[in-house]
């Protein structure tokens, strides 16, 4: 059986009409096996029969049915006014949702450091001073990391990369980096999810080691080469005749 009723409020379906009536907020709460019923006229100093106007006594009953719903549903218990004693899982979990995006990052790290080697760590650590300096730089670090949406990890993922010369591959690099960080907070539901997930890497040029030479470039080494020493020339076309011939 439930504990408690939803609170609704009394007069039921009201009209302009009923704004001499007394207006309260009603349930129902068991307790030890009785029932009770609880009734609320208003909260704090502010009384619904006082609120002159029709629009605002009806706003403020809704609002006062959703909070006392809200706090039925946390575990308060009208007739002893208490909330029941919580356990250690549920006052850890309070204070991992409660930190800061600062905090949160500490927190990831200290779990992923566990088993990291110690250059590694170091590696990590300069990583976290500009994750958090450029979270400083764009007043961002008072937030809640629960709060944090994928904008603000983008904004300082962008001001990372501006300080450090605008290369694509730091915002990639970083943006790897602070993915894994946030993958461990939703592992333990700090976040409910990455957002980092949806932000894409930035493109980057590709870079050869080496560029074969065009066919015009061939020759004129090949040119060069003859004009300036032929020995060096036939040494490389006995060399490039053996290869065709054998394949190696």
């Amino acid at each position: 059986m439930m504990q408690y009723s939803v609170p609704t409020l009394s007069p039921k379906n009201p009209k302009p009409s009923d704004m001499n009536k007394v207006w309260r907020v009603r349930f129902d709460f068991y307790h030890e096996g009785k029932r009770h019923t609880i009734s609320r006229k208003g909260v704090g100093k502010t009384s619904l029969n006082e609120l002159p106007n029709f629009k605002d006594r009806i706003a403020f009953s809704k609002a006062m049915c959703e909070s006392l719903f809200k706090k039925l549903q946390g575990g308060w218990n009208p007739v002893t006014n208490t909330y029941p004693a919580k356990t250690e899982v549920e006052l850890e979990r309070e204070r991992l949702q409660s930190l800061t995006y600062p905090e949160a990052i500490d927190f990831a790290h200290s779990k992923k450091s566990i088993h990291q080697r110690k250059k590694t760590n170091q590696d990590y650590q300069s990583k976290i001073k500009f994750l958090k300096k450029a979270a400083t730089d764009l007043h961002l670090d008072h937030l809640k990391v629960k709060d944090m949406k994928r904008a603000e990890y983008r904004m300082i993922l962008e001001k990372i990369t501006a300080d450090k010369g605008g290369r694509p591959t730091t915002f990639n690099g970083y943006r790897t980096f602070l993915s894994a960080l946030l993958t461990e907070l939703a592992d333990w539901e700090v976040i409910e999810h990455n957002p980092l997930d949806k932000v894409k890497p930035l493109k980057t040029q590709k870079r050869f080691a080496h560029r074969p030479p065009t066919e015009a470039e061939r020759n004129r080494i090949v040119a060069r080469i003859k004009e300036k020493c032929p020995p060096y020339y036939t040494f490389l076309s006995l060399i490039y005749g053996w290869h065709i011939v054998t394949g190696k």
